[in-house]
């Protein structure tokens, strides 16, 4: 019980932590929702056990909310304020908006944006792309969607399967994927009504994408009962995934990788293209 407080505590603490930095990624930890109300509802444990655990988390949460709302209120005067006041950039910010409309131009850029060739190694990287179809100005930079990852396509795909396994619809392993699901796409039109479209926008969302499809993969391939074919199959999709986010990760133009550690740059440029 007592290790169980400790990482509650904890817990609370990153989710503070993280508002402070990307308020809207914060939103991610909805999809813990069921298991603290599994704590909660759990009718064999009792109140004393209920009460300590939504504590251990509550605790830190509400008193990491009072530093934010105090310190956003001292330095830019209003407790709803992030900086937003004070950034410099190609926009008045002020001016963005939740809007219906912005969803499926969130859709295009988040998710079925690919990246674009290059003639150096990787070969590939982010994509600059542009739909004229906003209705207002939207800030707009080189994005990578996340169906470039296969294991994202892969994930959602097969998420009807998995649920037709789960029978049960108060299962928590189905409430868990569908939040993932609904929570990323929630973040990510809050993301680009307010910001724009550009990488670090579409990596808030992404964990929760990548947590959605192990979960679906896992539990669609079977590892115990599956075929041989399958498994091989599952394997190479995320084996695949982590390969292009690493080339993805070792291209991206004036990275410090480039400009400091050049010799690693090559020699890992050396090992994969091998044909040379």
């Amino acid at each position: 019980m007592s290790k169980r407080i400790v990482l509650l505590i904890l817990s609370g603490v990153s989710l503070s932590l993280c508002a402070m930095s990307r308020p809207g990624m914060a939103l991610g930890a909805l999809i813990l929702a069921p298991f603290y109300l599994q704590i909660l509802l759990a009718k064999k444990q009792p109140m004393k056990y209920k009460i300590s655990q939504a504590a251990a988390f509550l605790i830190p949460v509400l008193l990491g909310g009072v530093f934010i709302l105090t310190y956003n209120y001292k330095r830019f005067g209003s407790v709803l304020d992030f900086g937003q006041t004070y950034q410099l950039t190609v926009s008045d910010i002020h001016g963005n908006s939740l809007s219906l409309m912005s969803f499926f131009p969130m859709v295009i850029h988040y998710f079925l944006q690919l990246p674009r060739t290059r003639a150096l190694f990787p070969y590939f990287e982010a994509n600059f792309c542009v739909i004229y179809n906003y209705g207002k100005y939207t800030y707009l930079a080189d994005t990578i969607g996340v169906f470039t990852y296969p294991l994202i396509p892969a994930g959602m795909l097969l998420m009807p399967l998995t649920f037709r396994r789960i029978r049960s619809a108060f299962s928590l392993k189905k409430w868990f994927i569908i939040l993932c699901f609904g929570i990323s796409l929630m973040i990510a039109w809050q993301d680009f009504c307010l910001g724009g479209a550009i990488t670090r926008y579409v990596i808030d969302f992404l964990p929760l994408l990548v947590i959605l499809s192990v979960l679906v993969l896992l539990s669609a391939v079977d590892i115990d009962h599956g075929s041989k074919t399958k498994n091989r199959i599952c394997a190479i999709i995320f084996a695949g995934s982590l390969f292009i986010s690493f080339l993805l990760t070792i291209g991206v133009r004036d990275s410090i990788l480039m400009k400091y550690h050049s010799e690693i740059y090559e020699a890992v440029e050396n090992m994969i293209v091998f044909w040379k």
